[in-house]
């Protein structure tokens, strides 16, 4: 197999993968907003709620914003500028 065609594969396989994300966070979403988990919500999540995570409300709404936002990327539609990288390490669990 030429790299061409490894260079390809890799390429599908990452938008595969991004679409897999994509329909999750539009997932993700709908729960949060459909539970009133949001601040402004019927049941919102406190700190108190998610205390043995580690994560606090306000890490987790810079989440949610960075997720409105990929989902905006995904539709065409403007993004806003933001440190999403931060977002995603201080979310991780794996290192």
């Amino acid at each position: 197999m030429s790299r061409k065609v490894t260079f390809v594969e890799g390429v599908q396989s990452l938008s595969e993968e991004l679409a897999t994300v994509t329909r999750k966070v539009r997932d993700l979403k709908r729960v949060y907003v459909d539970r009133g988990y949001a601040v402004d919500g019927e049941d919102p999540i406190t700190n108190i709620d998610i205390e043995s995570t580690g994560i606090t409300v306000v890490r987790l709404d810079a989440c949610i914003a960075m997720f409105k936002q990929l989902l905006y990327f995904t539709d065409n539609s403007p993004v806003l500028q933001g440190d999403y990288g931060k977002t995603v390490s201080q979310m991780r669990r794996d290192v």
